[in-house]
């Protein structure tokens, strides 16, 4: 079905295997289905930069560099696929940014869809006794309620190195197909 208010999703895999542009895809995709409203992107992952581009590239089926060769023809085109809104996704840099932060977003600026890259590495606080998975479960539940307060929230996380082994008879990495919930 749809995404929804109270839709809470996490992508996880390897590093890179696509994740971000699996999100930038689907963003993109999302955006332009909108009315009126906003995605918004907190980003702590790449260089805000290159993720922008791989919004514009995504939304115009594009290469950055016939982009670069027609900034004019390219700014109309994506602004009318995004329905008017040059804006319509908004990449915010939360490096160094914490929870409360990101949460004061969510309220000024009253998204339709959140995109997360990448939730792990938000600081959040922690008791003395919480080993990390004490961290992330409060983190992702934070993540939860604001999911069903604003709009759905799309988070990227990775997992940990079981995911990928090689494999002696092929002499290739293969990575799991499907994770587990302690990786």
């Amino acid at each position: 079905g749809c995404l929804s208010k109270g839709d809470f999703v996490i992508i996880a895999a390897y590093v890179n295997t696509g994740k971000t542009i699996l999100a930038v895809s689907e963003a993109t995709y999302m955006a332009q289905q909108l009315v009126e409203g906003t995605v918004l992107w907190f980003n702590n992952e790449e260089f805000n930069d290159k993720v922008i581009k791989k919004f514009w590239n995504a939304t115009l089926n594009s290469t950055s560099k016939l982009i670069q060769e027609n900034p004019i023809s390219a700014q109309v085109a994506y602004k009318k696929k995004m329905r008017g809104d040059l804006n319509r996704i908004k990449l915010i840099d939360i490096r160094n940014k914490d929870l409360k932060f990101i949460k004061n977003q969510f309220k000024l600026l009253q998204p339709s869809l959140v995109i997360v890259d990448q939730i792990d590495k938000i600081p959040s606080l922690t008791k003395k006794t919480w080993q990390e998975h004490h961290r992330l479960k409060d983190l992702y539940g934070a993540f939860r309620a604001l999911a069903n307060e604003y709009c759905p929230v799309i988070a990227i996380s990775q997992a940990d190195a079981t995911t990928r082994w090689f494999d002696k008879q092929t002499q290739a990495i293969k990575y799991q197909k499907y994770l587990d919930q302690s990786q």
